[in-house]
């Protein structure tokens, strides 16, 4: 009996002893800060992206011009002149006559060259003359040769007449060194066909 009480009291006491060990243990690992590990982050450079332009669209010119040549008939001379490719044209050449025809819808342009007559013009501001065509309103316009023409309503509705200056006098008169230009359009007129029409006069061209 003696014994067992010794060896239970040497259990109790290494129990007690070693309860109190790890309590001691356990809060000395509690109380020590814990170390932040920094992150790293691994960045692949061995194959970088590639820019890539986004390819723009090609603008092209919706309605590109064609080139025509006429004229050279009698004294009056041969010419080119460009015209938007949505306008019809039509050449016919005789002996002693050219007559080049553009059309677009109901508006038309003539340049004809022939043996005929011809008279002044006069415009706002102009004195009376005799023998003249007066026109009450003009677009004026130039072309690659320097020689200034002026698009004057001629008095039938949706008619014009084009007269050339004279370069010596500064008076205008018809015909044109390429003929007779006569322009005949619906009314109301469109601006922008009117602007084409007046491109056209402005690119005629003395070949």
């Amino acid at each position: 009996m003696k014994y067992v009480l010794a060896v239970i009291s040497v259990l109790l006491l290494l129990t007690i002893i070693g309860g109190a060990a790890f309590y001691f243990g356990q809060k000395s690992i509690l109380s020590r800060p814990v170390s932040q590990t920094p992150t790293v982050v691994k960045i692949d450079n061995t194959n970088p992206p590639i820019a890539t332009a986004t390819p723009q669209a090609v603008q092209t010119n919706p309605n590109p011009e064609t080139t025509i040549d006429s004229g050279g008939v009698l004294v009056f001379s041969a010419y080119t002149l460009k015209a938007p490719s949505d306008w019809a044209s039509q050449k016919e050449t005789l002996q002693y006559s050219d007559m080049l025809t553009l059309t677009k819808g109901d508006y038309k342009i003539t340049i004809y060259q022939a043996a005929g007559g011809g008279g002044g013009c006069t415009y706002p501001g102009d004195p009376p003359a005799q023998m003249a065509q007066n026109f009450t309103s003009f677009v004026e316009i130039t072309d690659p040769n320097g020689f200034v023409f002026r698009r004057g309503a001629n008095g039938t509705p949706g008619g014009f007449t084009v007269c050339q200056k004279n370069a010596t006098d500064g008076s205008f008169a018809f015909p044109t060194n390429f003929g007779n230009i006569t322009i005949t359009t619906p009314t109301p007129q469109d601006a922008s066909t009117m602007a084409e029409i007046d491109g056209i006069l402005a690119s005629i061209n003395k070949k």
